[in-house]
């Protein structure tokens, strides 16, 4: 997604935004307020039908392949009162006080979809809206909390909600001649150019033409692989505002583990006499799955389970093999199941990581995601608290089932997670207030420090005012002894065209008497109508709040 630099001036009365590190001992206190649980959400199989009376004691989970305690153990609950599931949740007696927040316990949960616009045919989209239809229909239980994401343009992700989800067709008559028959033919234009290259000359003296071929479409596939993954992640990272569980069903063409492979493998079955070259290049292919992991992990810390669907249809069948006419240029039946499977490989990567399901060689695929939604619903919760620092990194976790009850099991579950630090979070929460209001409402913003947030325009670009008043900052002084405090603060702007900046970050340090606290940040930002999103957060006391600015509508 593009970035633009901004440029940052502070003018700050009667304090300022500082860029030194806060004080070390009060950093140690909020960090003890910073409680995180990670939850896995776990799916037990028995000759195909779910395990629902297992015990806490029947399991055995591990991150990083040590044993870690199960602080909380909800089984699942099938019974729904008002859409909202009721488990029992079970704490430790290591648990910290019941004042921690738990809300993201319950089996319950939202359904997001995620359509990629870009890489469907007018037939596979059809599908995809009438999965949305589908869900989107009051005798579903889903249907008053669906969200939908849209892949419209590169780079653009839209964000529906409710029963207003489903577009009119119109929106993709000119993807369907473009965007979509580029990505879906690739293969198709490449095998084609090999084709007329050969039919001209042998391998060995075509041999630079062939390998430009084989990497540009290698490029291409690349970027669009890469695409989608970010474009997930931003999909996940605007759910990791609503608590508890989400599943989020991924409707789509491809995602390759690895990009450009297809078309080697073609190559070396026309040319014997470059086999040992192509195959090195097949081993040197760039591989998407580290990317991909990532991805499940960003997605299992915010408790998002991936439900991926491939939307080609019965067959997945390779529409640039089965189009060709002559058989020499029509790759063997191996490759074309090398081709197909690498295709949805990274769909397949993403479920299985995040204890999700796939949805392949189906042409009416809206039964199938609808038994896995039902299946979701079966899961039991095991959290536990990790004991190591907020890192930002990748671990990884495994759950076990000890005793008879194991036997002819199979179990589903996310297997790993990315342990945000609070930064990431924060920046996380920030990009959801300011892309996607409609997720966080204006209501929803907590604000316990009685922040307040002013923004205005001038020639120069945007001034955001952002502090506490006399009253707010005296009772915020009158907490601690100390006769200073310091608040962190965070402060993100995108426009409607999905121009954004990074999340930038300071200290604002409060005077030692009661007063207002104010600080100026003027923003060389392009003209625009920019959504400001702004956080402020107590050291000493962990407290946070959250504002929001948005441009009014140009009458």
């Amino acid at each position: 997604m593009l970035k633009y630099t901004t440029t940052i001036l502070l003018l700050a009365w009667p304090a300022a935004i500082h860029a030194q590190p806060p004080d070390p001992a009060r950093a140690q206190f909020a960090d003890q307020l910073d409680v995180r649980l990670v939850h896995v959400d776990v799916r037990v199989e028995r000759k195909g039908k779910p395990v629902t009376d297992l015990r806490i004691e029947d399991f055995v989970l591990l991150e990083d392949g040590e044993p870690v305690e199960i602080a909380v153990f909800s089984p699942p609950n099938l019974t729904r009162t008002n859409g909202e599931a009721t488990p029992l949740a079970r704490a430790s007696a290591a648990a910290p006080p019941a004042s921690t927040p738990q809300a993201s316990i319950g089996n319950g949960g939202i359904v997001a979809v995620f359509i990629d616009d870009v890489s469907l045919g007018p037939g596979q989209r059809n599908r995809a809206l009438g999965t949305i239809q589908a869900l989107a229909d009051p005798s579903n239980p889903h249907s008053a909390e669906l969200v939908v994401f849209r892949h419209f343009r590169r780079g653009r992700l839209t964000l529906q909600l409710g029963k207003g989800s489903v577009a009119d067709a119109a929106d993709f008559q000119e993807l369907s001649r473009a965007s979509a028959v580029r990505e879906q033919q690739g293969i198709f234009f490449a095998m084609r150019e090999i084709e007329n290259v050969l039919a001209h000359s042998s391998c060995i003296d075509s041999r630079g033409q062939l390998l430009g071929v084989a990497d540009n479409y290698a490029a291409t596939a690349l970027a669009s692989s890469e695409l989608r993954a970010q474009l997930l992640g931003d999909a996940i990272e605007y759910l990791s505002a609503i608590p508890g569980r989400k599943t989020l069903i991924v409707v789509a063409g491809r995602i390759e583990i690895q990009p450009g492979v297809a078309i080697l493998e073609h190559l070396q079955d026309l040319c014997p006499d470059l086999s040992s070259e192509l195959s090195n290049r097949v081993l040197s292919t760039q591989n998407m799955a580290n990317r991909l992991h990532r991805v499940a992990g960003l997605a299992n810390s915010h408790r998002v389970t991936l439900v991926t669907v491939d939307a080609r249809g019965i067959g997945a069948p390779s529409q640039a093999n089965a189009a060709l006419d002559s058989a020499r240029f029509g790759g063997s039946q191996l490759n074309q199941m090398i081709t197909s499977a690498n295709l949805q490989s990274g769909l397949t990567q993403l479920a299985s990581e995040t204890g999700g399901s796939t949805v392949f060689n189906a042409n009416n695929v809206v039964k199938p995601v609808l038994r896995s939604l039902g299946e979701a619903e079966a899961v039991y919760t095991l959290a536990f608290y990790p004991q190591h620092q907020r890192t930002g990194e990748r671990h990884l976790l495994e759950v076990r089932l000890a005793g008879d009850v194991k036997r002819r099991t199979r179990l589903h579950y996310r297997r790993s997670y990315m342990d945000r630090t609070v930064q990431q979070e924060w920046a996380d929460g920030l990009r959801t207030a300011a892309r996607a209001p409609a997720l966080r409402p204006d209501a929803s913003l907590p604000n316990p420090l009685a922040a307040q947030l002013l923004v205005t325009e001038d020639p120069d670009g945007l001034v955001v005012s952002l502090g506490l008043g006399t009253d707010a900052a005296a009772t915020l002084l009158s907490l601690s002894s100390q006769s200073e405090r310091r608040l962190r603060l965070w402060l993100y702007v995108v426009d409607p065209e999905g121009r954004e900046t990074a999340a930038r970050e300071g200290f604002l340090a409060g005077p030692s008497a009661p007063g207002p606290w104010q600080a100026s940040i003027r923003l060389d930002l392009p003209v625009g109508e920019w959504t400001v999103a702004a956080g402020l957060r107590d050291e000493v006391t962990g407290e946070i709040s959250l504002l929001r600015y948005t441009p009014s509508p140009a009458l």
